[in-house]
């Protein structure tokens, strides 16, 4: 059930479920099962609406809670995203290192492929070559076990961080990897992957597309309570924006994207849109 609930975006209810079944668990003394279910609890915590200090308290509550390898492994990879989302850079990347060098001494190729598909937080504090080095050994991974779902995700990520670097017509050819791959009720990959193609679109001066396409990426990440994502995904949108010399539209997906942030208190989210709307009004030719 928690499974479900979080592929189909109801993060803070898969938060519950997984809750639930792990404490039904340990009563029951099934331990791979309550592994499972904790394992779901942690990605449901970090990715939902839980603000990030909080989600951090929880984290780190299973980690102290636990001894098995796996579950200690993959409460770094989420605490290691949850103090980029707060600007604790360094932690950030120290718990990084360290829950993949966990995952490759104990040989979980799936772990690996996880934790090196980073956040957009943890991203933000990468420079652009380790990002991009993170990526794309994430996908080759998901690849290599044919997992073609999280595969699909795991190209269009590798596509916006191509975008980032301005290289455009690499980015468009794992767009098309993505949409070959990605189920149709896929939101994280169908919402990142239309966000890319939109900055692909903008860069070719088809901006009427552009928009489009990037406007129907926030509206998939918007039937969901991924407040991370939707609050990235409006920078990207407001990128698009902005190159159709739409300031004023710009600045108003930005302000959305700064209360996203504030919701789930990222404090990197938060300034870099900040950042990029007090740039846009200083702009903006005065009445």
């Amino acid at each position: 059930m928690a499974a479900f609930l979080l592929w189909s975006g109801r993060i803070a209810a898969a938060a519950e479920a997984a809750e639930r079944a792990a404490a039904l668990a340990q009563r029951a003394r099934e331990w791979y099962l309550e592994r499972d279910s904790l394992l779901w609890l942690g990605f449901s915590i970090c990715g939902g609406p839980a603000p990030a200090p909080e989600a951090i308290r929880r984290c780190e509550g299973i980690l102290a809670g636990t001894a098995d390898l796996d579950v200690r492994c993959s409460m770094r990879h989420f605490l290691s995203s949850l103090h980029a989302m707060l600007g604790h850079a360094d932690e950030a990347r120290r718990l990084h290192e360290l829950a993949l060098a966990d995952a490759e001494d104990l040989g979980l190729k799936p772990g690996i492929a996880a934790i090196e598909n980073i956040y957009f937080a943890l991203e933000a504090t990468f420079t652009p070559a380790e990002a991009e080095r993170c990526r794309r050994r994430s996908l080759a991974l998901w690849q290599e076990m044919g997992e073609d779902g999280i595969a699909s995700t795991a190209a269009a990520k590798l596509a916006r961080t191509l975008c980032a670097q301005g290289r455009f017509d690499e980015a468009e050819r794992y767009l098309a990897l993505a949409e070959n791959l990605a189920a149709p009720d896929d939101y994280e990959s169908q919402s990142v992957g239309r966000a890319a193609r939109a900055r692909v679109l903008a860069q070719r001066e088809g901006h009427d597309q552009a928009e489009a396409v990037g406007r129907e990426a926030v509206a998939i990440a918007d039937r969901t309570d991924d407040l991370d994502l939707r609050g990235w995904l409006r920078t990207d949108l407001a990128e698009v924006l902005e190159l159709a010399g739409k300031t004023a539209e710009a600045c108003s997906v930005l302000e959305a994207a700064v209360g996203l942030a504030e919701a789930k208190e990222e404090v990197v989210l938060a300034e870099k849109a900040r950042a990029r709307l007090a740039e846009l009004q200083a702009s903006a030719p005065r009445p």
